[in-house]
């Protein structure tokens, strides 16, 4: 079921980049305000094509030795260790947070908290050893 959604998420990205491509031109896609974003999406929407398109040629080649797709499979499957495109789906949060500025701002002062966080917890620890 997560295959069909990722799947599916994944050609909705497809047609939603190739629209703004059609609406505002090769040119101006790569020339507009946000152009950095625009470029950032294609490379986004890209390396998740590529990495459903390796899913979908490793499941279709055979697992068995008999076939002599061996080699095949193994060498694919070192292609796939470059997991480093599953990352992609965490990168597609910074295409929400350009353009929901609130959630930018929560999320940075989550982040700017931490630090208090850590010295806090240093304390609390410090003071229960203490008492212990």
């Amino acid at each position: 079921a997560v295959t069909v959604l990722e799947r599916l998420f994944c050609v909705i990205f497809i047609i939603e980049l190739s629209l703004r491509v059609w609406a505002s031109g090769v040119k101006g896609f790569c020339t507009q305000d946000d152009w950095q974003w625009n470029i950032f999406d294609a490379l986004v929407v890209g390396l998740q094509s590529a990495d459903v398109v390796l899913q979908l040629i490793t499941d279709a080649v055979p697992n068995n030795a008999e076939h002599g797709n061996d080699d095949l499979r193994s060498n694919i499957s070192i292609v796939r260790v470059l997991k480093i495109l599953r990352f992609v789906r965490i990168i597609r949060v910074l295409r929400t947070l350009r353009s929901i500025s609130e959630l930018r701002t929560i999320i940075v002062s989550i982040l700017g908290t931490f630090r208090t966080l850590m010295w806090t917890l240093g304390l609390l620890f410090l003071v229960i050893f203490m008492i212990a």
